[in-house]
């Protein structure tokens, strides 16, 4: 018998398993971004102001170099050109800085997290019996001022102290200023610094247009630009110097914690520090790393309906009974290749920070219901950088 003409073991050949293709996590994300250079640029969708403010300061900036500067140039100095050239171009970088940023996005939870937060919540233990509405919120002491961890019934998770969640670009955002239409972006974290120094440096070029200003129609724009810049500029700089946020100035917490004869907890001591902090404090990660590549087997198309729309109960994904019952979501999952934003308190810190805030002496906690979950103690000689035991610090920014 021929050799080629017998028959063939199909038991000795061995099959590869088939890989799931990946896809970026920016074409996944179901907030209303808009994503560029393959998810390291992130903006809101809602961009039509924010090119108004491109336009005016673009659009002035020709006026007054095109008639003012050449004119003050022969009759002055020419260095007052190539200053408000300097002006110009800082201006619109830290503009474009402070607009394509990720602005502090806070990851929606994934479903293994969807199903632990809501079988906790249930008084049952059932995750069929649990709707979404009743996860309670969390209560934490921070310098024994208690804060509440409100429950996002859009994003499915716990809000970090100082986290709110934006309307427009429908994500939680971690320390969220506001959103501002004017940069088309939210302001929050990882650009509010971003957003200080542009409208500081936009009022300093102001009163420099305004200084050398010639042209009549020139003065007028540059005269009610300044007027708002500034004010806003100087808002901007007193809320910074007591370590508040524009969201927290607006409900009333200055006021509460005065009441209260209590200092802000997250304060740094003075007005100088916390300026200091804000504008040249250490450049937190971002969580969200659109950029990243996750598994099209983590997203099936009922997963990721649940977690678009709020109103889709966690029990209509057809969960295994074996899997319903589960303590708490593993410590491994997509997240981890994404954003590393696991938000299981029992897993361990892994930064020598948050195990140092861990031999403080005060007690911090977190109180949901029957659970009673530790948080990181807060020493007063660390800086509170690390509230939550969850978060997972990274070296890609």
């Amino acid at each position: 018998m021929n050799p080629d003409d017998q028959p063939t073991d199909f038991s000795e050949i061995e099959i590869a398993p088939s890989q799931s293709p990946e896809i970026y996590y920016y074409k996944l994300h179901p907030g209303r971004n808009i994503f560029f250079c393959r998810g390291h640029g992130v903006m809101s969708r809602q961009m039509g102001v924010f090119y108004l403010t491109v336009f005016l300061i673009v659009g002035v900036s020709a006026l007054f170099f095109a008639f003012d500067c050449r004119y003050l140039a022969v009759t002055l100095s020419p260095a007052i050109a190539a200053v408000g050239v300097l002006l110009f171009v800082f201006v619109l970088a830290v503009l474009l800085r402070a607009s394509c940023i990720d602005p502090g996005i806070i990851p929606r939870a994934t479903v293994e997290e969807l199903k632990w937060t809501e079988a906790e919540s249930a008084e049952s233990g059932d995750i069929y019996s649990a709707p979404a509405n009743m996860v309670q919120n969390r209560e934490m002491l921070i310098r024994n001022y208690p804060y509440k961890q409100v429950y996002c019934h859009t994003c499915r998770i716990h809000r970090p102290p100082r986290a709110s969640h934006c309307s427009i670009c429908d994500n939680c955002v971690e320390r969220f200023d506001h959103h501002c239409p004017w940069i088309g972006n939210c302001v929050g974290k990882r650009n509010y610094r971003y957003f200080t120094v542009f409208i500081l440096s936009v009022a300093v070029y102001c009163c420099y247009v305004l200084t050398f200003a010639v042209v009549n129609i020139i003065l007028i724009v540059a005269f009610f630009s300044m007027l708002s810049v500034v004010g806003l500029s100087c808002f901007h700089v007193s809320i910074s110097c007591r370590e508040f946020s524009t969201h927290e100035d607006i409900r009333g917490l200055p006021r509460l914690l005065k009441q209260a004869n209590r200092s802000n907890p997250f304060s740094q001591g003075s007005g100088c520090r916390n300026m200091c902090y804000v504008l040249c404090g250490p450049a937190p990660p971002s969580f969200l790393q659109p950029w990243k590549k996750v598994s099209t087997d983590s997203w099936r198309s009922s997963e990721l309906a649940a977690l678009v729309d709020p109103s889709i109960a966690v029990r209509s994904l057809h969960i295994p009974p074996t899997e319903a019952n589960m303590e708490s979501p593993p410590s491994q999952d997509w997240r981890s290749t994404v954003g590393g934003y696991p938000r299981d308190p029992t897993i361990p810190v892994q930064d020598e920070l948050a195990a140092e805030t861990l031999l403080g002496t005060q007690s911090n906690s977190v109180r949901n219901g029957k659970s009673h979950l530790p948080l990181p103690c807060r020493s007063p000689q660390i800086p509170f950088a690390s509230y939550m035991p969850h978060f997972r610090r990274s070296a890609s920014f």
